[in-house]
């Protein structure tokens, strides 16, 4: 699940990347905050990643 949860973020980030290219100042906040959460919820499901 939490695998699934990271992966999910990452496409999220993505979608800052692309809406920045795009000049798209809100989509940019609402992407970015998508990609904290799932992040978070991955860091609750799994705990914290290991480097």
């Amino acid at each position: 699940m939490g695998r699934y949860l990271r992966s999910m973020s990452l496409f999220a980030e993505g979608a800052v990347a692309m809406a920045l290219v795009l000049g798209r100042e809100d989509a940019v906040a609402w992407a970015g905050a998508v990609a904290a959460v799932l992040r978070s919820a991955a860091e609750l499901v799994e705990g914290p990643p290991t480097r």
